[in-house]
């Protein structure tokens, strides 16, 4: 896995995912592709501890880390060289989780991006059907950024693994979609209506559930 840096004055949180990613990713892919998959690093060395260490953990997602610790971390991975603390060892599970979650919070465009969040809402809404739906999301999907569903598909396959495991952690998908759908799917300069907010873990949950139906 190959890490990007530079030298410019820059940050990981709060900052646009395309930006970020020109100088704190890792490569998913073997350094001789020509257009190798990136994600930011946070979120991969987040999501490797997370399924090393995480996936029994009762409650992952949904109990509290330390707010201390979680800062430090952000501290650690918005200066240079953006690669985070160099062991995660003083950590618990619960604050990676939520490390993970402040980070997906913080980006200033949703993954689903705004200008796509109503067409979304009220085009899987008109479907009831476990097919129809699916390709309505996938029609959705092509429509991001690059970036965007690489991320998408690598957060999405971990919220899948997390399910496997809820006989121990008790978060299945319908669970993780109320942890994450507000901060996946938010409309643009106003806050959802309950209804939007039923549609969107509706859809979280749904993908969740037919993560493999949704890969690149």
């Amino acid at each position: 896995k190959k890490e990007t840096k530079n030298s410019l004055s820059c940050s990981v949180f709060k900052t646009p995912l395309n930006t970020s990613i020109l100088y704190a990713s890792v490569s998913l892919d073997s350094t001789d592709e020509e257009n190798p998959r990136r994600i930011p690093i946070i979120v991969y060395k987040c999501i490797q501890y997370l399924k090393k260490y995480g996936l029994k953990k009762e409650g992952i997602f949904r109990v509290n880390g330390n707010e201390r610790r979680i800062q430090a971390s952000v501290k650690s991975f918005d200066e240079p060289p953006y690669l985070g603390p160099d062991t995660f060892e003083n950590l618990s599970v619960y604050d990676i989780a939520g490390l993970l979650k402040l980070y997906i919070r913080s980006l200033p465009d949703s993954l689903f991006p705004n200008e796509i969040y109503l067409p979304l809402l009220r085009y899987y809404n008109s479907y009831e059907g476990e097919n129809d739906r699916i390709k309505i999301l996938q029609l959705f999907l092509m429509m991001l950024p690059r970036n965007y569903l690489i991320l998408l598909e690598y957060l999405f396959d971990l919220f899948n693994l997390v399910t496997k495991f809820s006989e121990y952690n008790q978060m299945n998908s319908s669970n993780l979609a109320k942890v994450f759908a507000p901060n996946l799917l938010k409309p643009m300069n106003t806050e959802p209506t309950l209804k939007d907010y039923e549609i969107t873990t509706s859809i979280v949950k749904f993908i969740i559930d037919h993560d493999s139906e949704f890969h690149i």
